[in-house]
């Protein structure tokens, strides 16, 4: 949890600074690229600042900039004769660089630390569907040379080209996959990423019809991740068809009901008036903002891609305020999708796992 502080939201409400131009939307691969190359650039400049804040972001981080070339290529392939079926539901860079006619036989070389040759869901989750984790070994993850060649490809920009013998930005830029071993800890990392992002709307070094889309699905991410987060917070007291629904849903409105199963019982048993009515309370904003998410993008796909899977125009196009709601209710939220397992476990009235239970008491013991 870590959009506490309310002034931000407040300040860019007043000054009307997430309202979207929702006339200029465009259901096309060039549009789409263009409001996920800049979020990348966003935290390009943060990185250039190097004061160790990109680790703390490092998920959402080669994610932005591996969906930006993604949309990129695709973009470039949907100008050519290439058949739908080879290129439109693929997330593999390696694929889909065979069918985009880029003149340049690095390309793939010089962002090899995307794991171009899979989905690319490694920088999105901890494990596949299966529950394997994708880093089962301790990785050291070397950014520089994909963003340096990241911002030559596609601006000509050589800001990191001269800069590359300086070793605090080489620093910023190298990651530990041990380091993220949590759904709770990468959660927190897209949070990480959406403040970033309104910052900069906030000193107007962006506009929200600019950024809207990566921004959006940071945000419905974020949820995505906090609701599994909290399921296997649990345990096995949770189904075990439900855990490994866990792993292969995106599905919000799945998880959420999951999750609900448990909480809402023990929401209900509590005997506290004023306890109760917080949790209920905090719970009922979690819902709704699962509601606003599954109605926008359910599964993860319409925030992120002009199409869908049939190659038709994406059945979404935002309303003026879109963002604005969903802010609120993200903060709203977040309390409950953080702390509502542990509380009410606390509070005596919600069943874990005994090995999970285990597990929150050693945690409290360390702090």
């Amino acid at each position: 949890m870590i959009f506490a502080d309310k002034s931000l939201l407040d300040s860019l409400r007043q000054n009307d600074l997430l309202t979207i131009n929702n006339q200029s939307h465009k259901r096309t691969w060039g549009y789409y690229y263009e409001q996920y190359h800049k979020a990348f650039r966003v935290f390009l400049e943060i990185a250039k600042q190097k004061r160790y804040q990109t680790k703390r972001r490092f998920m959402p981080f080669m994610f932005i900039m591996r969906h930006s070339l993604e949309l990129f290529l695709k973009e470039k392939i949907s100008k050519t004769m290439t058949p739908w079926e080879q290129y439109g539901t693929t997330h593999n860079l390696e694929k889909l660089y065979q069918f985009a006619n880029i003149n340049d036989q690095e390309f793939l070389k010089h962002l090899d630390c995307l794991n171009c040759n899979s989905e690319g869901d490694c920088w999105r989750y901890i494990t596949d569907r299966n529950g394997t984790p994708y880093f089962q070994e301790r990785k050291e993850i070397h950014a520089f040379d994909a963003c340096n060649y990241y911002c030559l490809f596609l601006d000509n920009d050589t800001s990191f080209t001269n800069a590359s013998t300086d070793k605090k930005l080489q620093s910023e830029l190298t990651f530990h996959t041990t380091d993220y071993h949590t759904l709770g800890i990468i959660g927190t990392q897209y949070d990480f990423a959406i403040i970033d992002i309104l910052l900069a709307i906030q000193e107007g070094k962006i506009l929200i019809n600019d950024i809207y889309l990566p921004l959006l699905f940071l945000l419905r991410h974020s949820l995505e991740l906090k609701l599994k987060a909290s399921i296997i917070e649990l345990g096995n007291v949770v189904k075990e068809k439900d855990r490994s629904k866990v792993y292969q849903t995106h599905n919000v409105k799945k998880l959420y009901d999951m999750l609900a199963k448990h909480t809402d019982n023990a929401i209900e048993s509590i005997t506290n008036p004023q306890f109760k009515k917080q949790s209920e309370d905090l719970r009922n904003a979690t819902e709704k903002y699962k509601d606003i998410i599954k109605l926008l993008d359910a599964n993860s796909h319409l925030f992120r891609f002009p199409k869908d899977k049939e190659s038709n125009d994406a059945n979404f196009i935002p309303q003026s305020d879109c963002v604005s709601k969903i802010l609120k209710l993200y903060k709203k939220s977040d309390p409950f999708l953080c702390f509502a397992v542990p509380v009410l476990f606390e509070a005596g009235v919600l069943k874990i796992e005994d090995d999970k239970e285990r597990e929150y008491y050693e945690w409290v013991l360390s702090l």
